[in-house]
């Protein structure tokens, strides 16, 4: 490709456009005006591929060898990333489950020790001839705080973090709700392709256009 062949294809559009522009079919004399100007524009569109398409061959060549030799090394990679990322998955899920059972037994226990002392508040009351301030003992706060023992945390390592992920999976397509369907719009072009005004679909209108083929 050279800079003129370039200039030429480029100055061919401008006037094209301009003489797109100022078309208007009214009659049969223009009607055969336009259809000699669509040829026209076809023999340039084949211009424009002789110039262009060798180098966006060149470079869909380049593009897809680049993208191939990217995936060689990436793959490795990525395959060893997912291994060792399901691994402290599967730990950092494992301590969460940890820390959550530590806390229910924590508070299992402060509330065991809690009643313990409300029990004893009370029957000290009780000894002392106070049946009322030792009925309410039994469901007063205990003034002393329970020491349970602390939960160790979720372990971490910095610049890595989890967060939870939501997906699913198709069990019975019949009973999925029609606002979650999408319509097969390939398949039902396909179909009224090939049967053109004899297509009947429910809930689909079949329309008819015209477009024109131009040979150069």
């Amino acid at each position: 490709m050279t800079d003129a062949a370039v200039q030429q294809v480029e100055q061919e559009a401008l006037v094209l456009v301009s003489q797109a522009q100022a078309i208007a079919v009214v009659d049969r004399s223009t009607f055969q005006a336009a259809g000699l100007f669509l040829r026209s524009i076809a023999r340039y569109i084949g211009n424009v591929g002789e110039v262009f398409d060798p180098i966006v061959d060149a470079a869909h060549k380049a593009h897809k060898a680049a993208v191939e030799q990217r995936r060689k090394f990436l793959e490795p990679a990525q395959s060893a990333e997912r291994l060792v990322k399901g691994e402290m998955s599967k730990f950092e899920q494992a301590e969460r489950a940890r820390v959550a059972e530590e806390q229910r037994a924590n508070e299992a226990e402060r509330q065991r020790l809690e009643d313990e002392a409300r029990l004893r508040n009370a029957e000290r009351l009780e000894a002392a001839g106070k049946p009322e301030a030792a009925e309410r003992a039994l469901s007063a706060p205990v003034m002393a705080p329970v020491w349970t023992p602390p939960v160790q945390p979720v372990a971490q390592v910095e610049g890595i973090s989890f967060r939870d992920t939501w997906d699913f999976e198709i069990e019975d397509a019949a009973l999925i709700p029609r606002e979650y369907l999408m319509p097969d719009e390939k398949k039902i072009r396909a179909f009224v392709k090939v049967l053109k005004a004899e297509a009947k679909i429910p809930g689909i209108k079949v329309i008819q256009g015209r477009t024109s083929a131009v040979r150069a």
